[in-house]
C-alpha cells in the first residue's frame, strides 16, 4: 500500500537545510524531489516513510527502480520475508536516488560548460578543450580512471 501525503514540518525543515548545503533553493529541492512524499507499506513488518514522490517514480530502463526491486522480493517470490538488511537497503536506495535527482542540475551545468568549450579539430573530431588540459577551467568536473588490477601487473586484457 502507498499513502501519499504532504511533508511534515520536520521533513520540510530538513529538506530546506539540505537545500542550503547543496546551494539550491528549497523550491528547487521540492521541484526535484516532488511536492509530496509517500509512505510505502510492504506488509505489517516492513514499511518506509517519507519517500519523495519523484524518488519512488524514478525509472531506469523503463522500470521504477524501487518498485521493481520490491516486486522481486515479495514473500510469494522468495518464499520468505525480507531480512533486516534488505529492508535497510531500500532506505539506502531512496537516499541514492534522491542524490541522483538533486545532483541533476550540477551535472546539466557541467555538461553545458563542457559543450561550450568543445573545439573541432581539422579532421572534424570534436573534443572538449577542458579535457585536453592538465587543469580544467573552474567548474568543470573530471573523473580519474580507476586502475584495473590487471593494469598494475602489466598484463593486457583479452
Amino acid at each position: 500500500m502507498i499513502a501519499a501525503r504532504d511533508y511534515s514540518a520536520q521533513e520540510r525543515t530538513s529538506l530546506e537545510a539540505e537545500s542550503m548545503a547543496l546551494g539550491l533553493s528549497a523550491d528547487e529541492v521540492f521541484a526535484l524531489l516532488g511536492s509530496r512524499t509517500l509512505d510505502i507499506y510492504l506488509n505489517a513488518d516492513a514499511w518506509w516513510t517519507n519517500v519523495p514522490e519523484k524518488v519512488w517514480a524514478y525509472a531506469f530502463g523503463g522500470y521504477q527502480v524501487i518498485k521493481k526491486w520490491l516486486i522481486y522480493r515479495e514473500q510469494s517470490v522468495l518464499g520468505r520475508t525480507l531480512t533486516p538488511d534488505e529492508v535497510a537497503y531500500v532506505a539506502e536506495m531512496v537516499r541514492r536516488i534522491a542524490a541522483i535527482l538533486l545532483g541533476g542540475p550540477a551535472v546539466d551545468a557541467n555538461y553545458a560548460r563542457a559543450k561550450a568549450l568543445a573545439v573541432t579539430w581539422k579532421d572534424g573530431t570534436t573534443v572538449c578543450s577542458a579535457l585536453s588540459t592538465k587543469h580544467p577551467p573552474d567548474g568543470i568536473s573530471t573523473m580519474a580512471r580507476r586502475e584495473r588490477p590487471h593494469d598494475r601487473r602489466g598484463r593486457s586484457g583479452g
